[in-house]
């Protein structure tokens, strides 16, 4: 897969992930939401040092599930069975991303 797909396939997962960590749309409201084992265990108070400057670069990452995940998963231990019929037939990157990538409405969603 070249850089440019690899770089697609990644922040479709980002969008979708963070799409369902954080409800869905009904989140949209909500200016700050906070995710259940989030917060490294270095991270307390006694820590702090100061808030980042309004105008600093943040950078994450947020990775999206695949659709259908448990069909991919299925998929990826048939083809990788030599008792399975589908033993060496794999998917070309655009056909698993076809089948399995987040749909568009899911990444702007997250966007």
């Amino acid at each position: 897969m070249n850089r440019k797909a690899l770089l697609t396939v990644v922040m479709l997962l980002v969008a979708v992930t963070a799409f369902a960590l954080v409800g869905g749309a009904g989140a949209a409201s909500s200016p700050k939401a906070k995710l259940a084992g989030s917060v490294p265990s270095w991270a307390t108070s006694a820590n702090f040092k100061s808030s980042a400057s309004s105008s600093a670069y943040v950078g994450f990452r947020v990775y999206l599930n695949w659709r259908g995940a448990a069909a991919a998963t299925a998929l990826a231990k048939a083809v990788s069975d030599p008792a399975s019929p589908s033993y060496g037939h794999y998917l070309t990157p655009a056909q698993f991303r076809q089948r399995f990538a987040p749909s568009q409405s899911q990444v702007l969603a997250v966007q």
